[in-house]
């Protein structure tokens, strides 16, 4: 009888060491798996809470090599272009060859589809970034991935407010060639030239019709300001939380 009871209790214990041994295998992966697994952060591009603003939400991340950031883009149009923490609202890949550029990402106010844009993080370096729409970047439109005290997103939008122009990549710098600034997204159409000097006006109706067309004008752009000012006043759009949005296959181009 004894013998049974002993072989018995040798066959439990037996049992209990093969799934001990296999609970800790299995916590192990578990544990391999969860340090190093890819994580993904999702950064809203002009969201801030539930208002549509001139911001990335959150500002800044914190990623691993292996991990992935994923832009989410909200109305109207904006950009997410990667810039050097000393030369900001210039492309980085204007003078390294290097970097990344979501392109442009217009959406009407009433659409449901989020278009997105994913990098690799393949680096723990700092990754700084803005949006290239007008100047956007100089008002504080920028982003961050790993900064350090020393080289800080506090410190890259203070640069970036008294950067002279904002680019995307392609672009070539405009204080190259031109004194005033091109401003993008203005329509085309308007030539104005001056008058060659040996040339007089002679009909009263285009004179009349000129000053018409310049009063017409003045209106509208006098009413386009007050428009930009009070949307200015009340937000830069309607509350994003009002609308279901949904999110289109993201696109991993390539790694950082």
């Amino acid at each position: 009888m004894w013998r049974c009871v002993g072989t018995l209790m040798m066959l439990l214990a037996m049992l209990n060491a093969y799934y001990i041994i296999h609970l800790v295998i299995l916590l192990q992966l578990l544990i391999a798996c969860g340090c190093n697994g890819e994580r993904l952060f999702v950064v809203m591009v002009g969201r801030e809470g539930n208002d549509l603003k001139l911001r990335f939400s959150p500002e800044q991340v914190f990623a691993d090599a292996g991990d992935r950031v994923q832009f989410q883009f909200y109305p109207l149009n904006h950009s997410a272009v990667q810039a050097d923490f000393n030369n900001p609202c210039i492309p980085i890949n204007n003078s390294t060859g290097k970097g990344f550029f979501s392109g442009f990402h217009p959406l009407p106010l009433n659409t449901e589809i989020l278009t997105t844009f994913t990098i690799n993080v393949t680096s723990p370096d700092p990754i700084f970034f803005y949006c290239s729409q007008g100047r956007h970047c100089q008002q504080g439109f920028v982003g961050a991935i790993n900064p350090t005290a020393e080289q800080s997103l506090e410190k890259f939008r203070d640069a970036a407010s008294k950067a002279p122009e904002s680019l995307s990549p392609g672009e070539a710098s405009s204080l190259r060639t031109e004194t005033t600034p091109p401003q993008r997204g203005f329509p085309t159409g308007f030539n104005f030239t001056n008058a060659d000097n040996d040339k007089t006006i002679t009909n009263v109706g285009a004179i009349v019709g000129g000053v018409l067309g310049g009063v017409a004008f003045f209106v509208i752009l006098v009413t386009f300001g007050v428009f930009l000012l009070a949307r200015r006043r009340n937000g830069s759009g309607p509350p994003a939380a009002k609308v279901k949005y949904k999110i289109s296959k993201p696109e991993i181009v390539r790694n950082i």
